[in-house]
């Protein structure tokens, strides 16, 4: 499991392969291959996202696709489109 924390903001792109949480910054793509990508409640996106299965609680501003399933907590904010077999 990689974790990126509070103090962090990345602008590029970010690959994966397994689990990943974001509680910082990422400005650009980021792609999680055979694994969940955790939006946390600090972290502020600016990025498409990618993963089998997506946890979104803080704020995301680009499209999201998950393989599987997308979560939305309730203190979730999300601008752009959501696809995955399952939206919870």
């Amino acid at each position: 499991m990689t974790t990126i924390g509070p103090g962090i903001h990345i602008n590029g792109e970010i690959t994966c392969d397994g689990d990943l949480t974001i509680d910082g910054g990422v400005t650009g793509q980021v792609l999680v291959r055979d694994g969940t990508l955790a939006i946390g409640q600090e972290a502020r996106i600016v990025a498409d996202l990618r993963g089998t299965k997506v946890r979104v609680v803080g704020e995301v501003q680009g499209n999201i696709a998950a393989g599987e399933r997308i979560d939305l907590a309730a203190a979730a904010s999300v601008m752009g489109s959501l696809s995955a077999s399952q939206v919870v």
